[in-house]
């Protein structure tokens, strides 16, 4: 039997505000996000320290993986951001990050 397929929650252009880090947040249980990174810069945690995105990353989040945490203030990132509800369960399927040229 296999699970239905995803359900999508919704699907947002965010733009970090200048001067300020965003509020990391952490992903729940029977949903996975998506944030592809369109513009400027930030860090997210992942192996235990902080890793740039630029535009092209390609963040892949299951439960428990935290979103974006930190901006570069004179040039906040923005990102495309894609949340939807899943009833698949096991381990990762995919890389935490990937990259676009």
């Amino acid at each position: 039997m296999t699970s239905p397929p995803p359900e999508l929650i919704n699907v947002t252009h965010y733009h970090q505000r200048a001067g300020a880090h965003p509020n990391a947040r952490c992903v729940e249980a029977g949903t996975r996000w998506v944030e592809l990174v369109t513009g400027g810069r930030g860090w997210v945690w992942h192996h235990e320290s902080h890793t740039e995105v630029t535009p092209g990353t390609l963040l892949w989040h299951y439960p428990g993986d935290h979103t974006i945490g930190r901006s570069d203030f004179e040039n906040p990132y923005r990102c495309l951001a894609v949340r939807f509800r899943t009833h698949e369960q096991g381990e990762r399927q995919v890389p935490r990050l990937s990259y676009w040229r």
